[in-house]
């Protein structure tokens, strides 16, 4: 049939003004597209200026290893320095260290011959010093003796600054002369971001007993004269022979410590183990890929609270051992190269702890790769680490 004049009038009319739409959708649409490519690209770049500025602050962060806090045994007492940040190998042929030591006299006075007051250095320093993140404060914990009796009659944890030891905080106090049993604090650890200090008291029981318990105390509302007041106790079991140990503070923030209960003669496998737990005493749950042993001669945990170093020693055989909270291995030391980091006196093989980056540790002179287990650093006597300082300080 023919097509009327006017019919195609109408239908060039239509088509034009369908060309029209479909231009103007596909004007649209490629508006659509350029504006979701804009937005992809624009949220990439926002998204990586974040990622950036998290990273930055990340690395911002993290700690730098500084000097080394020594001690040196000396007659009639131990005297502290520190020495130069040492310069670790990275081909296995230990660097050479140039000891220069910088005498700490405020610490060495308090171990001064005669002296009420004194720093035990001798056995585990690291549970008995601990420094601040950022260097300006240093925690000792220190035993008080009685003139009379030589015996000790009070123990505590004082804040100091640490450059000349002034500003002196007392943090605990813990009377020791109790019906003749003398409690003690034995050991603590302070929190990543100082605000927490967590310790174990240990009480000879009669009948050749001990028991044990452990506290938290805030470290920024401690009051100049502190009497233990503002302790929190975290032991959920007590009695006689009863043994709790602080061993840190782990990456949540919790309080890391071993746990075994002797009350009826042998150890209780049941509930023995390793526990964390907030410092306000809520939240305590049991790490089950850790399990405690007899031959553990120290554990110390990384800064970060993620890893443990743990030193066994047995009459036959020493090892050591990085591992996570989860129990998994990070390194095991072989027993060649334990025999040359270990093959030291015993008085320094309690001296024991982690560069402030975690990416070393050492025990008594001996500087040591916590990835590879290779010693990168041998510092020569007579001094021994007793605390890896952060570069602030």
């Amino acid at each position: 049939m023919a097509t009327s004049p006017k019919s195609k009038a109408t239908i060039s009319k239509k088509s034009v003004a369908k060309s029209r739409v479909n231009q103007q959708g596909k004007s649209s649409l490629s508006k659509t597209k350029f504006s979701k490519k804009f937005i992809a690209l624009f949220a990439l770049l926002f998204a990586g200026v974040g990622v950036f500025v998290v990273y930055y602050s990340q690395a911002a962060t993290v700690p730098v290893n500084g000097r080394l806090l020594t001690t040196r045994d000396e007659t009639p007492w131990d005297k502290v320095f520190t020495q130069p940040k040492p310069v670790l190998s990275t081909d296995n042929v230990q660097p050479a260290f140039v000891p220069a030591p910088k005498s700490v006299d405020w610490m060495t006075a308090i171990n001064a011959y005669g002296s009420s007051q004194r720093l035990d250095l001798r056995t585990s320093p690291q549970n008995h010093v601990s420094v601040s993140n950022n260097g300006d404060t240093t925690y000792l914990l220190l035993s008080f003796y009685d003139s009379a009796s030589n015996n000790v009659a009070y123990s505590k944890i004082n804040a100091y600054n640490s450059i000349d030891g002034s500003n002196k905080r007392e943090i605990v106090s813990l009377k020791t002369q109790e019906a003749g049993l003398n409690p003690y604090i034995d050991s603590f650890s302070l929190s990543m971001d100082g605000n927490t200090i967590a310790y174990h008291v240990m009480k000879n029981e009669p009948n050749n007993k001990y028991s044990s318990r452990i506290y938290s105390v805030g470290v920024a509302g401690a009051s100049p004269k502190g009497n233990g007041t503002a302790t929190k106790e975290l032991s959920d079991v007590t009695g006689a022979n009863i043994g709790y140990e602080v061993v840190g503070f782990t990456q949540q923030g919790k309080v890391l410590y071993r746990f075994i209960d002797y009350s009826s003669g042998a150890a209780n496998s049941a509930t023995a183990g390793y526990y964390a737990i907030s410092p306000d005493g809520t939240g305590r749950e049991k790490l089950v890929g850790l399990s405690p042993a007899r031959s553990e001669l120290n554990l110390i945990i990384a800064p970060n609270g993620d890893r443990i170093l743990r030193i066994d020693s047995t009459v036959y055989q020493n090892s050591l051992k990085v591992v996570k909270l989860d129990g998994s291995v990070v390194l095991n030391v072989p027993t060649a190269q334990v025999a040359k980091i270990m093959g030291q006196p015993y008085s320094l093989r309690n001296s024991s702890g982690w560069s402030p980056d975690g990416k070393y540790f050492y025990i008594g002179r001996m500087v040591v790769d916590a990835a590879t287990g290779n010693i990168v650093a041998n510092i020569p006597g007579p001094d021994n680490i007793i605390h890896w300082l952060p570069a602030q300080s």
